[in-house]
This record gives structure tokens, C-alpha cells and sequence, in this order.
């Protein structure tokens, strides 16, 4: 028996890469092309569910519009930080006998409950690990104001996860939302470059002659 399926995700046509779609030229990399993939191997074993959330909002014909995709590159990048950073709110043995105060001074029956509240209280907030993975990166959004664009991401995230009512009429929507998802797309890029070994340079190349990556960074 023939099963008959619609695969959202599916291209029409396989890509075809070209100058005006690829990221990285071949001259760029043709010399140490192995120390490449052997960092990307390396790196794609510690960050692989971020790298594949990424690739899965980033696919051509993604099936569930902007809001998912949004939800999937800002949820890419807070893995992705998470997965590469030991930072806390507060150092971890200070955290512990934190909460060992608290739940000293708690009632037995609501220790349970206060103790699965705590589990994830020394975790950073989207808007810290946003401010952290932003930073080494703020010259290239050009006149982009970075501090807006986060507030932006952590109330549509908000908003899209819990529906609050009270985010509705400031969480982003349409052609807006749209350009947050171009800004998220070229962090993530960025943040790759980097750990992939191009230096500063490198990346300002690849900056000034690939324009859709370009666009992507200054886009308003």
C-alpha cells in the first residue's frame, strides 16, 4: 500500500548554491579547509540541538510561518549560549545554600513546590544570554539599536510562549517580526564564524561581499 503524505519542509527544487547564496567563498577556506571541518565536527557534537533548531527555521519553504520560526532561532540561541557558557546568576555553591535558607524556612508541604521553582532559578534570562551573545557583534548591526531589538525579542518570545494579554499590543508581528528573524538568522551566522576560527577580518569580508548577510545585519 502507497502512503501519500504533504512534507511541509520540502523543497520543490534542490538548492543551488551561488555566489549570491553562499556564505563562505572557497578561497576563503581552500587553505585550511580540514581545520574547518574538524571544529565543525567538534563543534556540531556539543551544539547539535541548537544547530538544528537553526537549520530547521532556516530551511527554504518553513512550514509554520514567522512566529514559529521566530520561536526556533531565539530558542536556537538561547541553547546555543547555554551549551557554550558556565554563566549563572549567582556562583553555584552560593545558589545551593541559597536555597537550602529557603527551603529551611519553608513549610513541609510547600517544599516540593518551592523546590521545583528553584530548579531552574540560577538559569540566565533569554534577555541576559540575548545581551551576552549580542555583544562581541554590535558594530556590525550598523545603526541597528541593539538594545531595543533585544527588548523586542524578549516580549515577542514572551508574548508567542504564554500569550500574556498585556504583551500582545508590543510583541512584534508581520514585516517587523520578519527583519527581528533576519537579525537572528545573522547572530547565529556570526556567532558561528566565530567558533568555526575565521578572525575578525575574516568575518568583516564576508560582511562587505556577501549582501544578503549584509542586509540581514543593517536592515531596519
Amino acid at each position: 500500500m502507497d502512503v501519500y503524505y504533504i512534507s511541509l519542509p520540502q523543497t520543490e527544487r534542490p538548492p543551488s548554491p551561488g555566489p549570491f547564496n553562499v556564505l563562505l567563498p572557497f578561497e576563503m577556506v581552500e587553505t585550511n579547509l580540514h581545520k574547518i571541518l574538524s571544529r565543525w565536527l567538534k563543534l556540531y557534537d556539543k551544539l547539535e540541538p541548537a544547530l538544528e533548531l537553526f537549520f530547521s527555521a532556516t530551511t527554504e519553504n518553513h512550514p509554520y510561518g514567522f512566529e514559529r520560526r521566530f520561536l526556533t532561532l531565539a530558542q536556537g540561541l538561547e541553547t546555543l549560549h547555554r551549551r557554550s557558557s558556565t554563566d549563572t546568576v549567582m556562583p553555584k555553591h552560593e545558589f545551593e545554600n541559597l536555597i537550602k535558607e529557603l527551603l529551611k524556612a519553608c513549610r513541609d508541604k510547600w517544599k516540593p513546590w518551592l523546590k521545583a521553582r528553584l530548579n531552574y532559578a540560577n538559569e540566565l534570562s533569554l534577555r541576559q544570554r540575548m545581551k551576552e551573545l549580542f555583544s562581541p557583534y554590535i558594530h556590525y548591526f550598523g545603526a541597528v539599536n541593539v538594545k531595543t531589538l533585544i527588548q523586542d525579542i524578549v516580549i515577542t518570545r514572551n508574548y508567542l510562549t504564554h500569550f500574556d494579554k498585556s504583551l500582545e499590543s508590543s510583541a512584534k508581528e508581520g514585516v517587523d517580526l520578519w527583519m527581528i528573524c533576519q537579525k537572528l538568522e545573522a547572530l547565529f551566522q556570526l556567532n558561528l564564524l566565530s567558533r568555526l576560527g575565521f578572525t575578525a577580518e575574516q568575518i568583516f569580508s564576508i560582511e562587505k561581499n556577501y549582501y544578503h548577510f549584509r542586509q540581514k545585519l543593517t536592515m531596519r
